[in-house]
């Protein structure tokens, strides 16, 4: 059988969408330099307490994490520290007061196209609005902004004091020993060792107060007691500090806003006179609105998709969850440092909260789409200025740029190993996708760039990148074997091992032929590699009477699991021309065999339960990059293949609504809805599995956000 014949038949719709849960139990807020979380409603959480000793807590309707970097990997050899326990307000109506912690919220959600995180909440018969946020607006450095709205909602007259709760721990978590309060003007500062943390008052508070859990003067007890701060200060072990505000009679509609600013550093006096200079007196109205200008003017410079012929296709608004992905991407990009530039796979709390080139790849390319150019260049810049090559022997080259698996935080290469069932070493990951994706990434760039930006760089990009790859190709044509997208590490064991995946072999012709120059390696890949120069063999198979690319040519072989949604890239990126046989009878076969049971989308690939796999949770669940990736699959060969553009638009509707239902974060995974222990991570609903939970790492970046972006603009025909 050749390459030329294929009747995949019509792209049939799914049965149904699949509904969509709220499910999110943290939602982010970053500026790059730190990464605040707001809990939700989250169960048995991991925490480590002041003794040393470890246990699980839940977390409810509180600000529960300040990292100190949003990378949890600051360095090779450090981990990003959170250094807060939680902060919360709380209200004291006609007498009677109560914290908002354990208070679940009305509402949570970004303030539309910002990293501005807004939640609503009822305490005391009053509302209480937290708005929380990392500042862009320039002065703001390593800073937790929290504002309170406070508004009368009832129908008659209430007298209310406003408290805030700062539980910090200056040394992170579990390292809160020891910890000084002292007066700085109105503020705060707390200090222990090297570390300091400013807590700023927005708005002159009636009183202060700190003390150690269950000492008197701890504003917690305070509020619960009827009694009001009184300025007193108490250093020790695991202290809390807070403000009260006195805000008189509140009419019935009437509102006031007051705020808390937490300010992390390790001198003192330079933190005290960097915070008040930024601020400049100002009350918490005004800081609020210039960092929804910052906002405002960094979106009106987006190169948005015309959703006008689309918006009624597509379930959900599209508009909103594309604007809210673009915020993601800003978030999730460093802004200091070495690292300056990489852009994170996810923000905490997910695991994934480091710079894979390949996602970052992804998240360079929407971000250029998008218009958003010079934080697309200053990816690529973070790449290219990175130290990367310790992997060299691997690979049997002298050097190379573009790291084989991820940087931690300060751009320094580092790749993760892993045990074999039986005990062995499975070996690094060695992932050659990165090199192929950075080049398409890069030259979408320099084609928006200054000519001599690309003069600059072309000549490092072509020696330590393009240069490389071109002699990483094999006897058969194909790339030699490496770990490629779903990190099967080194090793023959589980997972699998190194060998000729389809997904590195095709980024590596797309990304030669989108630097120039290299035409001859990347047809080479192409036709000798990739189609097996026309016939089947090499990594296509047939199936169902078409041609359809494997995994990889290991792939083929009894029991082995040969569906693997990463060829899709193959047609998206044009590699292989959208009308042909093995662009068509690949869409048809892995939307059939990768459906899933529970809902309109699709598995990553067929190694789940009922495979040799010892471990088949991760690939049970629904994959948003597996549904994001065939919707652009679907799109680009709309015109070769029936039902492709209704089934690529329902696929789409699925994504809008699970990000739209969740504040306008895209996960990672879906649950497929069979309860295992492993659906416990997420910390919602535990002991139990109805299906769409939002599972691993929430919210991803270039899997989840710049492939939204990307996909949206393909719908919209641009």
């Amino acid at each position: 059988m050749g390459l030329s014949t294929c009747d995949p038949g019509a792209i049939a719709l799914a049965p149904a969408l699949g509904e969509a849960l709220p499910s999110v139990a943290f939602f982010p807020v970053s500026n790059g330099l730190v990464a605040g979380l707001y809990a939700v409603d989250a169960a048995g959480v991991p925490v480590r307490y002041t003794d040393g000793s470890w246990g699980s807590v839940s977390q409810k309707g509180a600000i529960t994490a300040l990292f100190d970097h949003p990378s949890r990997a600051p360095t090779a050899t450090t981990a990003a520290r959170d250094r807060l326990w939680d902060l919360y307000g709380g209200l004291r109506v006609d007498g009677a007061g109560a914290w908002a912690n354990g208070v679940a919220p009305r509402a949570v959600g970004y303030q539309p196209g910002t990293g501005i995180l807004q939640v609503e909440q009822t305490v005391g018969g009053i509302s209480l609005t937290t708005t929380m946020y990392a500042p862009f607006e320039a002065g703001g450095e390593r800073d937790l902004v929290v504002i309170f709205t406070v508004e009368n909602t009832d129908t008659v007259a209430h007298e209310v004091d406003l408290f805030s709760l700062q539980n910090v721990h200056v040394g992170g978590e579990g390292a809160a020993n020891g910890e000084s309060l002292t007066r700085v003007g109105s503020a705060i500062l707390e200090s222990r060792g090297g570390d300091v943390v400013l807590h700023s008052p927005l708005g002159t508070p009636t009183a202060a107060a700190g003390a150690p859990g269950g000492h008197a003067q701890n504003p917690y007890g305070r509020l619960l007691s009827g009694l009001d701060l009184d300025d007193g200060l108490v250093s020790g072990d695991d202290v809390a500090a807070g403000f009260q505000w006195r805000l008189g009679s509140l009419a019935p509609g009437a509102s006031q806003q007051r705020g808390v600013v937490l300010s992390l550093g390790s001198d003192a006096a330079l933190l005290s006179g960097r915070v008040e200079a930024w601020l400049a007196g100002r009350e918490a109205s005004a800081l609020l609105a210039a960092e929804a200008a910052n906002w405002s003017d960094w979106m009106g410079g987006a190169t948005r998709p015309d959703l006008s012929g689309v918006e009624a296709e597509i379930e959900g608004d599209a508009a909103a969850l594309y604007d809210q992905s673009l915020a993601i991407l800003r978030m999730a990009q460093l802004r200091d440092g070495t690292g300056a530039g990489l852009i994170l796979a996810s923000l905490p709390p997910g695991i994934w909260s480091l710079s894979w080139p390949r996602d970052q790849a992804y998240a360079t390319l929407a971000l250029a789409r998008a218009g958003k150019v010079e934080e697309a260049a200053a990816a690529i810049d973070a790449i290219l200025n990175s130290e990367s090559g310790a992997y060299a022997g691997y690979l049997g080259v002298e050097d190379y740029v573009v790291s084989v698996c991820r940087y931690t935080g300060d751009g320094v290469e580092e790749s993760d190993g892993a045990t074999c069932p039986d005990g062995s070493d499975a070996g690094p990951n060695i992932e050659l996708d990165n090199f192929g994706l950075f080049l398409d990434a890069y030259a979408a760039v320099a084609a928006q760039m200054p000519a001599d930006w690309d003069a600059a760089r072309r000549p490092r990009v072509e020696a330590g990148v393009a240069d490389v790859l071109s002699g990483l190709v094999d006897l058969n044509g194909m790339l030699v074997a490496d770990s490629s997208i779903w990190e099967r590490h080194w090793e023959g064991c589980f997972p699998n091992g190194r060998k000729q995946f389809v997904y590195s072999s095709l980024h590596a012709v797309s990304g030669l032929r989108a630097l120039g120059g290299y035409a001859e390696a990347a047809e080479r890949v192409r036709v000798e590699g990739l189609l097996n120069n026309g016939a089947v063999g090499g990594p296509v198979y047939a199936a169902d009477g078409c041609p359809i690319f494997a995994s990889a040519p290991e792939e083929i072989c009894e029991h082995c699991g040969p569906y693997d949604i990463s060829t899709v890239d193959a047609i998206v990126f044009g590699v292989i021309d959208t009308g042909s046989a093995l662009a068509r009878g690949s869409l048809g076969a892995l939307d059939r065999a990768l459906g899933m049971p529970n809902s309109a989308g699709l598995l990553r690939s067929d190694d789940g339960t009922g495979t040799t796999n010892p471990y088949p949770w991760y690939d049970d669940q629904e994959w948003v990059f597996a549904d994001l990736t065939m919707a652009r699959g679907l799109l680009a060969a709309q015109d070769h293949l029936d039902g492709a553009r209704p089934r690529a638009l329902q696929l789409l509707s699925r994504v809008t609504r699970v990000g739209e239902v969740n504040g306008g974060l895209i996960p990672e995974l879906l649950s497929d809805g069979v309860y295992t222990s492993e659906d416990d991570v997420d910390n919602v609903r535990l002991g139990s599995d109805p299906g769409s939970e939002a599972q691993g790492a929430t919210p991803m970046v270039g899997f989840g956000a710049g492939l939204y972006i990307l996909a949206l603009h393909e719908a919209a025909g641009g």
